[in-house]
């Protein structure tokens, strides 16, 4: 298990992607406090809010020293990659329709015929946040309505799984950087979707003594 942990965060370094060794390294410490206890996870949930900035600052200065500086592009972190641009410019747009949205792909559709003017400023491609396309897509209501169908699936899945949370907050964790939780025809959506849909299985948390009962069964019928 641990070997494969460590083959899993040397590639997730490799990849230069910030937000997935974040994501990656959120879920493994989460996943261990929640087999302690999910309250004291929760506990930490909300500590961690409120002491983001620390540790972020002091994520960043770790590292720095462990030389990562250049695969990490850690030079241009404040910045957050030119996303701060994008973020600023999607917000602006969502006053004009804040409650139903502009229909969905208007996140594609708004970003491409602004490209010049984003690319002047510093940024080029999409919104980069799964949250803030919603929003731009379906409006409030439909970021509220989202986002209730995804807690009620990981508070029924938590009930049988302590790792549906930390799975939850991972995710979220990363949408917040990226768009892809919410792109058409990603194929991560469909796995976190399978993943949550495992989890709240009647079966899963008993698998030993559904064995044993479909045993009985087929010896009955024999």
């Amino acid at each position: 298990y641990r070997i494969i942990l460590v083959i899993v965060l040397y590639i997730t370094v490799q990849t230069g992607s910030r937000g997935a060794l974040m994501s990656l390294i959120v879920l493994i410490l989460l996943n261990e406090i929640f087999k302690l206890s999910p309250w004291i996870g929760l506990l930490l949930i909300v500590l961690f809010v409120g002491i983001y900035e620390f540790l972020i600052n002091y994520l960043i200065s770790t590292m720095i020293d462990l030389g990562l500086k250049e695969e990490l592009r850690l030079d241009k972190i404040e910045e957050a990659s030119g996303r701060i641009i994008a973020w600023t410019f999607a917000w602006n747009n969502i006053q004009d329709s804040f409650f139903i949205g502009q229909g969905f792909g208007y996140d594609r559709h708004l970003t491409r015929i602004n490209f010049m003017k984003l690319s002047k400023l510093g940024h080029e491609g999409g919104v980069h946040n799964s949250f803030l396309m919603i929003w731009l897509n379906t409006g409030l209501l439909g970021l509220i309505a989202w986002l209730r169908g995804m807690f009620l699936v990981v508070i029924k899945g938590s009930k049988k799984s302590k790792v549906a949370i930390p799975i939850l907050i991972s995710v979220f964790l990363s949408a917040f950087f990226e768009g892809w939780f919410v792109g058409s025809l990603n194929p991560f959506t469909p796995f976190f979707l399978i993943i949550m849909t495992v989890l709240v299985s009647k079966n899963f948390s008993d698998v030993e003594n559904v064995a044993i009962e479909d045993n009985d069964y087929e010896y009955q019928c024999s």
